[in-house]
This record gives C-alpha cells, structure tokens and sequence, in this order.
C-alpha cells in the first residue's frame, strides 16, 4: 500500500540490466537490496567463486546504493505476492475473459469471438468457452476459426478491456487466488512451449505483458521478458514477450545484475513510502526500497528548530526462502531529543508539500 509520494524532481538515473530481461532506472542514491553472507561474501557474486550461493543461516539481505551496485549482485525477488480480496467473480467467467484478453474480439456490442482454428491447438480453448457458455445457458455459433459467444451485457463488459490487442488489460487484479488462477490460464492458454519447461506468452499490449507478470507473481511463477520490435510477424506493432519458468522447477533462478549504465538520462523522479516499507516493481519483477529519504527531511526540519534528532534504524528479522534467518533494515525513523521514535510517515502532509516546493 502506498502511504505517501514524494516528487524529488529532475535527476540523473542509472540502467541496471537484469538477467530477466528488464532495465531498471533508478538514481545512484536509490535503495536495492542485495543478498550476502558474512562467513561467504564471495558466493552471492557470479564470476567471484565457483561456487553456488551458499545456503548459510547467515546469509541476509543488505541494502545498497545504486551507485554501490555490481553486474553480478543477486536482487531481492519476492516468491509470492498476495492475492487479492475480490471471491465474488466466478471461475469460468475469469477464464474466458482470459481468452478474450489473449486471444479474442468483440463483434458489435451484443457479441463477442474467441479464436481457435478446428483442428489446432488452440480448438482446446473454443470448447471449453463453448462449455462455459452452455452451462450458463448463452448461446453460441461455431466457426471453423473461432467461436462466437451471443451476450450484450458481458460483451459490453469485454470492450472496456480493450477491443484491440495493443489495447487489452484486465480491468483489475484484485481477485482470490481462484478467480486469479483461472484468468491466468486462460490468458495463457495460447502460450507456446519454452526451453525451461515452461511456456512464452506473447502480446502487443504492454498493460497486459505486465499484469500477466503479475498473476505470475501470484502463482509462484518465474518470469523473463523481451521487447521486440523486428519480429518479422504479420502485424506492424512491437510486441512484448514473457517466458514462463515451470513452477515445479526444482531451483529457481537467481535475479541478477547483468550489467550497469551509468548516467544514462535526466528524468523526473519520485520517492514512494509504503506500508511495508518495500516497493515491488512488476514491470521488472523485483523488490527495491526507498523509505530512507523522508526521515532525513524530517530530521532537518527538527533541527532548523533547535531540536536534537537523529536518524535511527529499526531492525526485523527477515525470513528467506530456505528457511534461514539473517537481519536486513526494516525501516528508518527520527530518534528526538526526548528518546521518542517518530515515523516520517505519520505527517504525509508536509512532506507532500515539501515535495511539491522542491
């Protein structure tokens, strides 16, 4: 949840190149967190051993400056994200809208399509939409090359998530791990096989490239990704490409720095405080923080008044994956003088205007 935004102006960003595909921007003075390990600092660097990270109780995530990174450091990448709260939408439904987003139209507005040639892979998916239809008594025609589904209202419903491909995207992810799963499958129903056992979904909307990741996310699933713009297809729009790893895979691939760009542009930024102190980027599928600058600003402002204040760091013990435990920041907060604690974020107004004068 996003408690508050900072507008911090026009600065200077650097391009951190991942090993998924994505190209992170952030200023040199943004927070990433890196893993490591006090007893086998050198494991988490690929090219620095020749061994695998370790698995050490020890080993924790630290907090590193952009302009502290190197290629090879492993990022923070959350297994899961929560589902959401929405339990009222029904399964099937979630699936055919998942068709549609992947691989249907509206014909009008009192019909919809979803495509699949007879006798093709994707004449799977055509049946069960017709199936769907049939249980909830809609009516629909067969085609060689696509079924038509006969409803005004859910068509009129389907053409506010775009009526062309570039132009599709959920109208909310908000939903319960059943309605999510089943949007899922359906907009990867049409998903090609991949050399990590997995599937590669393609599609010209980049919205919905990103929402995707995120039901991925969801799942557990793994996620790389390509911007391809020569693709030599039938259609003149780049197209945005996601790899899928299998989730039963044993291991899971390790989210690193490939490369870094320094100095790259001069762009407006923003700093974000959230509730968990944890900011999840899904267009690159990665977890960065920058919780850090508020708290200064409020310390400066103390002491523009005479009052002593400081800086102090709050610490939580962080649970990984493997289930070891190591120490990583929690969240920074202002010691005054009097020995209270305050949180930056308790005061969202003046720092928004703060923001805003800058």
């Amino acid at each position: 949840l996003v408690e508050a935004v900072v507008d911090k102006g026009e600065k200077s960003v650097d391009a951190l190149h991942l090993n998924n595909g994505s190209t992170l921007m952030l200023t040199p003075e943004h927070d990433l967190f890196a893993w490591s390990c006090p007893t086998h600092p050198a494991s988490w660097l690929r090219g620095a051993s020749k061994h695998s990270p370790c698995r050490c109780p020890e080993a924790f995530l630290k907090k590193v400056k952009v302009r502290d990174a190197q290629p090879s450091m492993v990022l923070e990448q959350p297994e899961r994200i929560d589902f959401g709260g929405e339990a009222d939408v029904d399964m099937d439904r979630a699936y055919v809208e998942g068709l549609y987003l992947s691989d249907g139209w509206t014909d009008g507005h009192k019909r919809f399509c979803i495509s699949g040639k007879d006798g093709s892979p994707k004449e799977a998916q055509k049946k069960r939409g017709e199936a769907i239809c049939e249980k909830y008594g809609i009516h629909t025609r067969w085609h060689e090359r696509y079924v038509a589904v006969n409803d005004r209202a859910w068509t009129e419903r389907l053409m506010a998530f775009g009526r062309g491909a570039p132009q599709k995207q959920a109208l909310s992810l908000h939903l319960s791990e059943g309605p999510a799963r089943a949007l899922l499958a359906g907009i990867l129903a049409d998903s090609g096989k991949n050399t990590s056992s997995g599937s590669t979904f393609t599609t010209t909307s980049r919205a919905l490239c990103v929402q995707t990741r995120v039901l991925c996310r969801m799942a557990g699933i793994d996620t790389s990704y390509r911007y391809v713009e020569e693709h030599g297809g039938l259609g003149t729009h780049p197209i945005h490409r996601l790899g899928l790893r299998a989730p039963e895979t044993k291991d899971r691939k390790l989210l690193r720095i490939k490369e870094i760009t320094r100095n790259v542009s001069r762009v407006p930024c923003h700093d974000l405080q959230t509730d968990d102190h944890f900011v999840y980027l899904p267009e690159h599928d990665v977890t960065v923080s920058n919780c850090d600058d508020l708290a200064p600003w409020r310390v400066s402002e103390l002491q523009m008044h005479g009052e002593k204040a400081k800086i102090r760091i709050q610490w939580k013990r962080n649970r990984l994956p493997s289930g070891a435990k190591g120490k990583k920041y929690f969240h920074i907060v202002v010691r005054r003088a009097n020995g209270s604690i305050e949180d930056p974020s308790a005061k969202l107004g003046m720092y928004e205007r703060m923001g805003a004068a800058q």
